[in-house]
């Protein structure tokens, strides 16, 4: 279902501050489709907020927004793939979810974290719940 349309821009702002062991990240922008009639273009919006409880172990929160801006017109389906597919649905909405994790600061080259997602809205298009992992790796 991917691949047929015109493609997207994302503008967004993201920023990021520390206050001691505190941390704190926001992200807004747009995810804009070059075709409005096939795909759909959507806000997404994020706050993100870690606090170093021992050395190098950062528990986190983070909580993330997609609004619908304009609805595509490619799939009669009423769920719409927030940040990991574009279905084009003729019916998309808002969803808001928060994560739960920590990150682990294994040296000055490599980091590692986990979470967890769930949506706090009714709305959950394809977002039940979610893990995830990765592996930084920096030189």
């Amino acid at each position: 279902m991917q691949g047929d349309g015109d493609g997207f821009i994302d503008l967004f702002a993201s920023g990021p501050k520390t206050i001691g062991k505190l941390g704190l990240q926001a992200n807004f922008g747009a995810n804009l489709a070059f075709d409005g009639d096939h795909d759909s273009s959507m806000l997404h919006y994020s706050m993100h907020v870690d606090y170093e409880v021992f050395p190098n172990l950062y528990p986190l929160i983070e909580m993330n927004g997609y609004t619908k801006i304009d609805s595509g017109n490619r799939t009669e389906i009423m769920v719409e793939g927030v940040d990991l597919v574009n279905f084009g649905s003729i019916d998309s909405g808002t969803v808001f979810t928060v994560a739960g994790g920590a990150r682990y600061r294994i040296n000055d080259h490599i980091q590692f974290g986990a979470g967890y997602e769930t949506p706090l809205t009714n709305r959950k298009d394809i977002l039940d719940w979610r893990t995830y992992v990765d592996l930084v790796l920096t030189y």
